[in-house]
């Protein structure tokens, strides 16, 4: 008997850039010897009603969840939309000094996202810190909804990995930093095993298709990694039936 899985996440589960045979699900399947019973990809951490649903109905044994690249970027453009949408409704009619200023101030803020090798250290101690506090309070709810839908199902084995690493230096701070909070949100859940993909994944272009995607050996040290997690539930699942026959 197969051991089952469902696995939901982003991207990365449907193989985008490399195709979906490529994807390090197909590789995690074939190390661990698992049935990928069904894959949702480009899911966000708000959908976790789906997220529920989607167990319910496919009553697997083990949840793989990839979460949380779309959310934990150090975008300023993306932070300060509404900001400066609101901004805008404000002076318009106006002279368009105080509209000018504000674009100037929005440049000078995305200064450091265009010109990364030059300004990380203004990203690392300035911006950064800033953006993490708004994107941890932003998905604060959305957490504490997953960790009760892993509550709800004790029977299921969760594998929860943290955000993929990427080469782009500001991204990868804010996804570092949501790696070490899904330490502490999840870790000592009993049915849950953490992967904290920052042990394992270098930040380096050999490993990327462009500065967020893995490329296809990017995707198979993932997949390795993730089976190698995984193993140990077949070896116990095994022995469950064969103490039952």
């Amino acid at each position: 008997m197969s051991d089952t899985m469902i696995a939901i996440g982003g991207c990365h589960i449907a193989g985008y850039k490399v195709g979906e045979e490529n994807s390090f699900i197909n590789v995690m399947a074939d190390t661990a010897g698992f049935d990928i019973i069904h894959k949702a990809a480009n899911f966000e951490i708000k959908r976790n009603i789906e997220i529920r649903e989607k167990i319910n109905k496919h009553q697997p044994d083990t949840v793989l969840l990839q979460l949380g690249n779309y959310e934990f970027h150090a975008s300023l453009k993306e932070l300060f939309r509404e900001k400066k949408n609101y901004t805008g409704s404000r002076v318009s009619g106006g002279s368009g000094q105080l509209s000018e200023l504000t674009n100037e101030a929005d440049d000078r803020l995305m200064l450091p996202m265009v010109k990364e090798k030059k300004a990380g250290f203004v990203i690392q101690n300035l911006v950064t810190p800033f953006i993490w506090k708004y994107l941890n309070w932003k998905n604060k709810a959305h957490f504490s909804n997953i960790k009760s839908i892993i509550r709800e199902n004790p029977g299921i084995n969760f594998i929860i990995l943290s955000p993929i690493p990427c080469y782009k230096i500001s991204d990868n701070l804010i996804r570092n930093k949501a790696g070490k909070w899904y330490r502490k949100l999840f870790a000592a859940m009993p049915n849950v095993t953490y992967i904290d993909l920052f042990r394992y994944i270098a930040a380096d272009k050999r490993y990327f298709e462009d500065p967020a995607h893995l490329n296809i050996t990017g995707h198979r040290i993932l997949g390795k990694i993730v089976g190698h997690y995984l193993k140990p539930f077949r070896k116990e699942r095994a022995a469950q039936l064969a103490a039952a026959v």
